[in-house]
């Protein structure tokens, strides 16, 4: 799980959701954040704009989409062992 490698890497930290006990949050680490490249905030401020455009209407048709295909991603990096 990308999760599981991100923690181990040291880029992020587990920590319990604090209404919901089957959940937990990942918060980035202090060295993650000193490290992240001037281009990977860039590229997420551009995402955060395209995702303010998107019509209330379409949001969750969106957000299933979208965990669709992190779901296939993560189960095609589970198939060749990434």
């Amino acid at each position: 799980m990308l999760a599981d490698r991100l923690e181990r890497a040291g880029w992020v930290s587990r920590h319990p959701h604090p209404t919901d006990r089957r959940s937990v949050l990942l918060e980035l680490s202090p060295h993650a954040a000193e490290r992240t490249p001037a281009g990977l905030a860039r590229y997420h401020a551009a995402i955060q704009i395209l995702a303010a455009k998107v019509p209330a209407e379409h949001q969750e048709i969106l957000r299933a989409f979208l965990a669709g295909a992190t779901q296939a991603a993560a189960d095609a990096a589970h198939d060749i062992g990434a």
